[in-house]
């Protein structure tokens, strides 16, 4: 898994392509990611009991981990290599060259 939870990201297919984002959660069953305040859906919620009302909750739907690219710290869109130093594994852009994280 190249992603990470709080790494920022990019849509590249859907309804919401072209923004950015931080990744919120990842289904690694599903290759599914969660982006914070992306891609949401609305649920109409019924009332539990009779005192209750009913209530409409906003909620972030996954996208497949296809459809996103990780960004730099410029929010620079590239793929990403993976260097061993000093028995680390590092993340680096393959456009800036930068360091990921």
């Amino acid at each position: 898994m190249r992603l990470k939870v709080g790494d920022n990201v990019k849509i590249l297919t859907g309804k919401e392509k072209g923004k950015f984002g931080k990744i919120k959660q990842i289904l690694k069953s599903s290759n599914k990611v969660i982006i914070e305040g992306l891609n949401v859906n609305i649920k109409h919620q019924k009332p539990v009991t009779r005192e209750e009302s009913g209530s409409i909750v906003q909620k972030e739907s996954p996208i497949n981990i296809s459809n996103v690219i990780l960004c730099d710290s410029n929010n620079i869109p590239s793929r990403i290599r993976i260097v061993k130093v000093n028995k680390n594994k590092e993340r680096f852009s393959k456009k800036t060259g930068e360091k990921i994280d």
